[in-house]
């Protein structure tokens, strides 16, 4: 799906997606102005949609131009119909050949979309596992992949899926969220899923603007040193 991008007013992006059955919002901010991280809603074919989330680690000019190859490689490969397993496995080659032995790698999750069906397949690549939140509070964790990418060669990768129903939710999230920092500690995985089981009933849109609010008030203001991105799917 191209995704339609303004500006939310801060230095962030927003965007959204939706049909009559699921609703797609997502949300960056970069913690230097650009980001490290990425997300995407792009068409696969008449049947199928991929929506994809990666983190550079890192920040700044660096991380950004690190996401935008693993954007181009993404894309290319979607353009290509490429299986769901095969994609973090050919971004991981990629990525080890232009690296050429730097440090940097990055984390990654992509899904095919079947909204018809409402089946999500997914590969993820050490990314922090999505959520499924359903329809009566009970959640689950999208884990099915394999290792990060552009650190091990010849790392391969397996398929997961999950059928959704209505009222469900999948919802996306990088580290920016659950370790933003307070006087008290990080924000955290319990925290964010306690949110979403008292929010699940909203739309995807005010889920994610929930999340960025806790956000904000779990951290007093404090400037936050990671980039935050928030993608949520809601099933109508």
């Amino acid at each position: 799906i191209p995704l339609e991008k303004d500006s939310s007013g801060k230095k962030g992006t927003t965007g959204g997606e939706s049909n009559e059955d699921i609703h797609i919002y997502g949300y960056y901010e970069g913690a230097k102005g650009v980001s490290g991280d990425y997300f995407d809603f792009v068409r696969i074919d008449k049947e199928h949609y991929a929506i994809i989330k990666c983190d550079v680690a890192g920040k700044g000019v660096g991380a950004a131009l690190l996401m935008s190859n693993v954007q181009a490689i993404v894309r290319a490969e979607c353009a290509r119909g490429t299986a769901v397993s095969q994609v973090p496995a050919q971004a991981n080659r990629q990525l080890m050949e232009s690296l050429a032995g730097n440090s940097k790698f990055v984390t990654f999750f992509y899904g095919a979309l079947d909204p018809v069906a409402r089946r999500l397949y997914y590969s993820n690549a050490g990314h922090n596992p999505p959520l499924v939140v359903r329809a009566d509070g009970a959640i689950e964790e999208l884990v099915v992949g394999g290792l990060i990418l552009g650190v091990f060669p010849l790392a391969e990768y397996d398929e997961g899926s999950v059928d959704l129903l209505p009222g469900d939710l999948v919802v996306l999230f990088t580290d920016g969220v659950t370790e933003a920092e307070s006087r008290h500690g990080l924000y955290s995985d319990e925290r964010l899923q306690e949110l979403l089981q008292r929010e699940r009933g909203k739309s995807a849109q005010a889920i994610a603007q929930a999340i960025l609010a806790d956000v904000d008030v779990f951290s007093h203001g404090r400037h936050q040193t990671d980039d935050v991105t928030v993608v949520v799917v809601k099933v109508a």
